[in-house]
């Protein structure tokens, strides 16, 4: 039979024959169908029992395996199962047994990090969801209908250990708070009015920091001076980046981060940027000027949404034309950015185009959290290099450029700043004119305010290339701007094009 096969040859065959027969001799008489058919299935079951066998004696000689030392649980500082366990721990020490899930949420919030009641951006998980956690470690217990959550024995050890360590590394941060105010070097500060009207005592002072016809504009100008120590630096929050109404500003996510962190901060509505740092004089709170600082926030479906409707030009020229000269663009992700509106190649250009073109200063940031950190630590910084400084007020025509080292500072009124950043419907026809050529493609803001210096009109500009479109060519090609750029031959081409030729493309 196995010559039929493939590769089976006499020899083969025959070797075959010979263990077949060997085998049937041993086992018995071949016809027997029992011993032929059972004989196989039975020794593979005993070859299985025999291996099955081997292997647990095996295990019986091998040494046993150390068992893991299973990790005492620990919540995280301000997670979820943090502020829930020190929230009941501190209701238990009020003779209260037990609370409800409302209850539990409005107290333990200011212990926690993230919300409570609403999931991060790629996440359907709450602060909350660490109760079942909880429950399952039996930390916490579950009994009646509404349901009431109270500490376990082995839970209220746990608090007590996380509410001792948290009393001690505040005490710990306390300590080296105080210790480094005592070596803090003292300063002898003459102490005098808070704030003094600039007289005939300081026309000298304000001639030599600014040029002489300055000055002469700055002697119409009631002039205010905050000695150090005397003012406090304040963040400002735009109304629009909240909630906006006064009973939900409590619950504002940015702000609640803010007033965790300690930041002093107010809210107004600000026309111009999102958030920006005052100095308020501490006994005459109705004088308040702006430090040179203006951030404006974009979130990056937002920031997608801007360039595609033009908000992301116009905000942009506005914060140029605020008086402000240092502007910091801060983009916040926006859960895994797959929802943003634009590619994220399209947004990060545009990023780059704003850090390199317009000057900015470009911030990115993970989250609301980190948002809320960043702002944190910028005001910690100006805290700390302006309150000890002098600094006094003058009107935005003669602001100039300060640095963080100059001992006298000045700085624009708040009111002034919200005015110069408003949006207004009544333009002048230069003005007009640059938010015309910034829908050319090409001509940034820092391009179509050089030209229009040049050119104050549309009107002058055709006449230009009307007359001579050769030389207006070469002029507009010439214009310098910025760190000494030109606006280059495409741009000049495309101008004189649009304005002279009857088809444009």
């Amino acid at each position: 039979d196995c010559k039929i096969l493939c590769g089976f040859g006499d020899r083969l065959c025959q070797m075959l024959d010979e263990k077949l027969d060997a085998q049937n001799n041993e086992q018995g008489d071949e016809s027997d169908p029992d011993k032929t058919i059972h004989y196989i299935p039975e020794n593979i079951e005993v070859r299985k029992e025999k291996r099955q066998l081997d292997i647990k004696s095996q295990k019986k000689k091998s040494p046993l395996s150390p068992k893991r030392n299973r990790k005492e649980y620990n919540p995280a500082y301000r997670s979820g199962a943090y502020a829930i366990l020190i929230t009941l721990y501190e209701n238990c020490v009020g003779n209260c047994t037990s609370m409800t899930k409302n209850e539990i949420v409005e107290k333990a919030q200011n212990l926690c990090d993230k919300s409570f009641t609403k999931p991060e951006r790629g996440s359907y998980y709450t602060s909350w969801s660490s109760m079942k956690a909880l429950l399952e470690k039996e930390l916490v217990a579950k009994h009646g209908n509404p349901a009431n959550f109270c500490l376990t024995a082995s839970g209220k050890d746990l608090a007590v250990k996380l509410y001792d360590n948290n009393v001690t590394q505040m005490l710990e941060r306390e300590a080296i708070e105080n210790q480094a105010i005592k070596n803090k070097p003292t300063q002898n500060i003459q102490k005098e009015n808070e704030i003094v009207h600039i007289g005939d005592n300081l026309e000298d002072k304000v001639k030599t920091s600014q040029s002489s016809n300055k000055s002469e504009k700055i002697s119409d100008f009631e002039t205010v001076l905050f000695v150090p120590n005397t003012f406090e630096v304040r963040l400002v929050v735009d109304k629009q980046e909240t909630l906006g109404a006064k009973e939900k500003l409590q619950n504002d996510p940015i702000l609640l981060e803010l007033t965790n962190l300690g930041v002093p901060h107010d809210v107004k509505h600000l026309k111009v940027g999102d958030y920006v740092w005052i100095c308020r004089n501490k006994e005459t709170p109705n004088v308040e000027l702006v430090l040179p600082y203006v951030v404006e926030r974009k979130r990056m479906d937002d920031f997608g949404s801007s360039i595609k409707d033009g908000r992301y030009h116009e905000q942009k020229f506005r914060l140029k034309q605020c008086g402000i000269q240092n502007i910091i663009y801060l983009i916040e992700s926006y859960g895994d950015n797959t929802h943003t509106g634009l590619p994220l190649t399209s947004l990060y250009q545009a990023a780059t185009n704003t850090l390199i073109h317009d000057g900015f200063t470009v911030k990115f940031c993970e989250n609301l959290k980190g948002t809320a950190h960043y702002l944190h630590m910028m005001t910690k910084i100006l805290k700390e290099n302006y309150e000890s400084k002098t600094i006094m007020s003058c009107p935005k025509v003669n602001l100039e450029k300060s640095t963080i080292n100059d001992d006298l500072v000045p700085l624009m009124n708040f009111q002034e700043f919200n005015q110069s950043g408003a949006k207004y419907k009544n333009f002048t026809a230069s003005e007009m004119f640059i938010k015309h050529l910034v829908q050319l493609k090409g001509l940034s803001i820092d391009k179509a305010i050089a030209i229009v210096e040049k050119y104050p009109t549309v009107k002058l500009l055709k006449e230009g290339c009307d007359n001579d479109s050769e030389e207006t060519k070469e002029i507009i090609a010439n214009i310098q701007f910025g760190k000494k750029k030109r606006i280059g031959p495409a741009i000049s081409n495309t101008l004189c094009g649009f304005y002279t030729s009857d088809e444009f493309p």
